[in-house]
């Protein structure tokens, strides 16, 4: 569906990106990767790892002080880093 939206909208197919599950910083490799080769004009990312931890953590300030560990973790970062190329 993301694909079809962007070509209803005038995106060429081979110019749209969507990647999902992304977890761990380890993944960025192969995302990288693929940006590089494809250079999509538009990329869809889900980043599973924060939606699972937001229903397992049991309160604000748990979510909260996981949240602080993973982003000095540097997967933000360096997903930024990436995506802008």
């Amino acid at each position: 569906m993301w694909k079809t939206f962007w070509q209803n909208e005038g995106v060429n197919p081979n110019q749209v990106m969507y990647r999902r599950a992304l977890r761990q910083i380890n993944q960025l490799d192969a995302l990288e990767s693929d940006l590089t080769d494809r250079h999509p004009k538009v990329l869809g990312l889900v980043i599973d790892e924060v939606d699972d931890r937001l229903h397992k953590e049991r309160s604000k300030k748990d979510v909260a002080m996981w949240v602080g560990n993973w982003l000095a973790t540097g997967f933000v970062d360096r997903l930024f880093s990436a995506a802008a190329g």
